[in-house]
């Protein structure tokens, strides 16, 4: 995936961010994906210390962030800092 003007945040700004209500995927296909690959991803962070890169959309436009992971619930995405990212609101983990 290739996206012009990301901005790169911090955990602590992400409080700051308003996130819409709306799905940023649009398919049901694309939305299960996003489901598997966080959930493969959140068993390869139980395994390790790593570092995932999030790229997920707010009101504003597409942000990128370097974090830890704790979490995933039913609808959100929680960093080890406890900041919580909205998970219709995310493109990408990797």
């Amino acid at each position: 995936m290739i996206y012009s003007s990301i901005s790169i945040v911090k955990d602590e700004q992400i409080e700051l961010l308003t996130f819409p209500n709306e799905d940023v995927l649009s398919s049901i296909k694309e939305q299960v994906e996003r489901s598997l690959n966080l959930k493969r991803i959140m068993r390869m962070a139980n395994l390790g210390d790593t570092t995932s890169t999030v790229l997920f959309i707010d009101d504003q436009g597409i942000k990128q962030i370097e974090s830890s992971l704790s979490k995933v619930t039913d609808t959100e995405l929680i960093l080890d800092s406890c900041v919580t990212i909205p998970l219709n609101r995310i493109l990408h983990v990797s």
